[in-house]
């Protein structure tokens, strides 16, 4: 009975290492390939880039940073639909890298997906909170191309409210803003 337990324990043990170091062998399959495809990406082979990072995204489905890069392929290559789809992917997988939200929220912005816009800027206030003042702040610019001042308002506050105070001079902008909308909805 002993020896059944040790020998079904040590097979456990034994396969649990064995997963782990496929594991680790994927994850630095697609880590090399990223490097790869960034590196391709820097040197403008925006299709060579993309291939690579999408053999990184296929040894390491999660791999959040890699949607982004390729998505900077793709944005290169002026494939927008395709380009979209990868940064909506890796904000899905809670990249921490501002860049793919800003960018995101400005391709939103530019084809006035506005609602789409500020679920982005929600994501980046749940998951990027030293980015919360400059979330805040973009949808107040939002809410003031959609002619919703009381909106803007509050998100102009909220940005307000989350900045850092060495901002000076873009602390004054929004006081301004702030001062400006509360004038108009007297």
């Amino acid at each position: 009975m002993y020896f059944s337990v040790l020998k079904t324990t040590i097979l456990l043990l034994a396969s649990t290492i064995l997963a782990y170091s496929i594991a680790s062998g994927q994850s630095n399959k697609a880590k090399a390939k990223f490097d790869q495809g960034v590196v391709q990406n820097q040197m403008g082979l925006l299709v060579d880039a993309s291939l690579l990072l999408t053999e990184a995204i296929e040894t390491y489905p999660e791999y959040a940073e890699a949607y982004y890069q390729r998505g900077l392929s793709f944005n290169g290559m002026r494939q927008k639909k395709a380009a979209i789809k990868d940064l909506e992917q890796a904000i899905e997988l809670q990249i921490d890298n501002i860049q793919a939200y800003l960018l995101l929220i400005r391709w939103y912005k530019s084809v006035e997906e506005f609602e789409k816009a500020l679920v982005v800027t929600e994501r980046i206030i749940e998951q990027l909170p030293d980015n919360t003042a400059g979330a805040y702040y973009d949808q107040g610019l939002i809410y003031d191309k959609t002619k919703e001042p009381k909106k803007a308002l509050a998100a102009y506050k909220n940005a307000l409210k989350h900045l850092d105070a060495d901002l000076v001079e873009f602390k004054n902008l929004l006081e301004m803003r702030v001062q400006e909308i509360e004038a108009n909805l007297k």
